[in-house]
């Protein structure tokens, strides 16, 4: 941009500031505008923190109701569960485990049914 245009948008400027400075009604609505935006950021504010505690209390009850639970009506505690299943991870006994993969399985059932066609197309 050049000098000119620099200097022109500068007082252009300057004239819109002092304009909307001298505004009574633009006065009335910055500081309207002002106030409903702290108003929203208290009430956010707010909101947050009890939300937060609302979370923290359904955590704490629904962590009691699992650490007290003994059996429900039809003798399942989800506890009891976890317990016995965190035993049954950490005990020494070697797991049985398939080392056979899918694919490997695959390709062994494919081989399977292909020496039977072969086996019945040379009878």
């Amino acid at each position: 941009m050049s000098l000119f245009g620099k200097i022109v948008s500068f007082i252009l400027n300057d004239a819109l500031v002092k304009t909307l400075a001298n505004s009574k009604t633009f006065q009335r609505f910055a500081l309207k505008t002002d106030a409903m935006a702290k108003n929203a950021k208290v009430a956010g504010a707010d909101a947050v923190a009890k939300a937060e505690q609302v979370a923290k209390d359904k955590i704490k009850e629904q962590v009691s109701k699992v650490e007290n639970a003994k059996t429900s009506d039809e003798g399942f505690s989800f506890y009891a569960f976890v317990q016995e299943f965190k035993e049954e991870m950490t005990s020494n006994a070697p797991a049985k485990v398939n080392t056979r993969t899918k694919a490997q399985a695959l390709v062994s059932a494919k081989a399977k049914a292909q020496a039977r066609r072969s086996n019945g197309r040379g009878k």
